[in-house]
């Protein structure tokens, strides 16, 4: 029983009551309306000590709260190296709010705002400002839409960046985004921050660049565009609508039927693609026949153009590898009957011919005779034959051929306009 008396006065000592509501623990002379001092009283004078304690804690007659502090000077004043809220006690883990100002050379963290929004600055008391002028976190009009600001006081977006590059990461990459100003003209950057390289650039003046050069404005890119022109392979500056520095190479292409006209593409000294001055010069049209019988007649070709002149060739072969070909010249006019067809020269290559030129026999100006010399039987059953035949124009756009050989053969054609 003494020693519960003697325990409840020693407690009630600790705590001192003034006339004027004030209430003090560890202190004869509380500061506010409340205070605990984590210090003990001046032993003399009986004043609390002056030194902050971690577990100092004050209400001021204002009505402000200190805790690390007897001397609050704001309405919530926290003296110390952290604060925190925790998920639940004792659980080591934080929730909501950290503030670590552990490092004294850290700036000072203020939070200021109204209902319409919030920011938070450093180094400065002045709402919005830290320092060099800028906010470092702004949320704006909470309600009922908010926008987001990293370094500015008014962000104009939900999330708007004020500043250099902003970085996204993880353990393997990391990847900028950076706004930019350049010359001529101001532009947005991704950038491989793992491999030090940019990967796309757009500008305000509409061009963008994939690939290029730290620092630059597209140089290098390996592809672009610029204006209507598109430049692949280290050309930021394309002069065409396609400009490749470098080689091109198709892997497929699509075949076409033998009477369309194909036009032969050319390139001028500086490596511009060009065709022909006439859409019809150098234009090529190919066509074979079905296979015809010995003594037989059949359509080699049809369609030609009316008006046009042609060199043609004309190529057949056997079954032992043995290949002929032949050229003309074609006059294709309607007008007048002026369609004709003349033999120039030919080659076959054969194991032993004793002539391998062709002899012509041009009956009429529009029917030639192809016959050769030397030609040796082959195990398909042609004889020395085997290669003649004759090419007529019954009227103005068609070639028949007529077989004078002994074995049915196929004849192909290809022919080049040349005006």
């Amino acid at each position: 029983m003494k020693k519960t008396v003697l325990s409840l006065v020693l407690a009630v000592s600790a705590i001192t009551f003034k006339m004027s509501a004030q209430i003090g623990i560890n202190t004869a002379n509380p500061i506010g309306a409340f205070t605990v001092d984590g210090a003990k009283d001046d032993p003399v004078t009986g004043t609390p000590t002056t030194a902050q304690q971690a577990n100092d804690f004050s209400v001021a007659a204002t009505g402000s709260v200190g805790i690390g502090t007897i001397a609050p000077a704001a309405k919530l004043d926290i003296v110390g190296d952290t604060f925190g809220i925790k998920r639940s006690p004792g659980s080591g883990s934080w929730d909501n709010l950290w503030i670590d100002l552990s490092n004294t050379s850290a700036p000072t963290i203020n939070a200021s705002g109204a209902e319409t929004g919030l920011q938070f600055n450093v180094g400065s008391n002045t709402a919005g400002t830290y320092g060099d002028g800028q906010t470092l976190v702004t949320v704006a009009t909470m309600r009922p839409n908010g926008n987001m600001g990293v370094g500015t006081a008014a962000p104009a977006t939900k999330f708007h960046v004020e500043g250099a590059e902003v970085r996204l990461s993880n353990t393997t990459s990391t990847w900028g985004l950076a706004s930019e100003t350049t010359s001529p003209t101001h532009q947005f950057s991704i950038i491989d921050r793992t491999n030090n390289v940019r990967r796309i650039i757009l500008q305000e003046n509409g061009n963008t660049f994939m690939g290029g050069t730290l620092g630059t404005a597209g140089a290098n890119a390996a592809i672009s565009t610029v204006g209507t022109s598109v430049g692949i392979g280290n050309n930021a500056a394309p002069t065409n609508t396609l400009d490749i520095n470098g080689t091109t190479r198709v892997r497929t292409m699509s075949s076409v039927a033998g009477s369309t006209v194909v036009t032969p593409v050319y390139a001028d000294a500086t490596g511009v693609l060009v065709k022909p001055a006439s859409a019809t010069l150098g234009g090529v049209t190919s066509a074979t026949s079905a296979s015809v019988a010995s003594g037989g007649t059949g359509t080699l070709i049809t369609g030609m153009v009316d008006g046009a002149l042609y060199r043609a060739t004309v190529l057949l072969g056997n079954a032992c590898g043995a290949v002929a070909m032949t050229d003309f010249m074609i006059q294709n006019s309607s007008s007048n009957g002026y369609f004709a067809i003349n033999g120039q020269n030919g080659l076959l290559v054969i194991a032993s011919p004793s002539n391998n030129h062709p002899a012509f026999a041009q009956s009429v100006k529009s029917t030639v005779g192809v016959s050769w010399a030397g030609v040796t039987g082959c195990a398909d059953g042609g004889n020395s034959t085997a290669f003649d035949y004759t090419l007529t124009m019954p009227s103005a756009g068609t070639i028949n051929v007529t077989n004078n050989g002994n074995i049915a053969r196929a004849y192909s054609i290809t022919l080049t306009r040349i005006n």
